[in-house]
């Protein structure tokens, strides 16, 4: 289907993320679960908003909620046009629209087996775009790795060789 989308949701202070293909012209989101997407948290009207295509384009509109439905920065008083990697905000609920099919998941990366006494110290590293931590201590000093909240490269620091314990 030309139209498709899907949605990245994460919940405020909480692990993981869920995503949702979006494969109907119009999808009413919220914490009950008879909505098209369910977004389990208190802070969620039970119909908070809908997502829906128009004139070749992905709509938001809020639909009453309690506590407001955002994009970015700007509350969504009346239909909003969406753009790529656009985060709609309901309550603790953060959701990534993305433009497109839901991508095929990826299989999981080979683990590597270290010895104890050469195996990396804990590091993390902030994206620059969306604020998010990750982990970057399995990567080599300057490889990057896409942000799994936005996508962006997030590299390890060159100088992450002097922050190991000593030889």
């Amino acid at each position: 289907m030309a139209g498709m989308a899907y949605l990245t949701i994460r919940i405020k202070d909480e692990e993981g993320y869920q995503r949702v293909a979006i494969d109907k012209e119009s999808v009413i989101i919220g914490r009950s679960s008879s909505c098209d997407v369910s977004v389990r948290h208190s802070s969620v009207s039970r119909q908070h908003c809908r997502l829906y295509r128009k004139d070749e384009a992905w709509w938001v509109e809020d639909l009453g909620s309690h506590n407001g439905t955002f994009v970015g920065k700007n509350r969504v008083g009346e239909p909003l046009r969406l753009a790529e990697c656009d985060v709609i905000r309901i309550g603790a609920g953060r959701l990534t629209f993305h433009a497109g099919p839901l991508p095929a998941e990826a299989p999981p990366e080979p683990t590597l087996s270290v010895e104890a006494e050469t195996a990396p110290t804990s590091f993390a590293a902030q994206c620059a775009r969306c604020a998010q931590w990750v982990s970057v201590a399995h990567l080599a000093p300057g490889q990057s790795l896409p942000c799994p909240r936005c996508g962006a490269a997030i590299a390890r620091p060159a100088d992450e060789l002097s922050r190991g314990s000593a030889p």
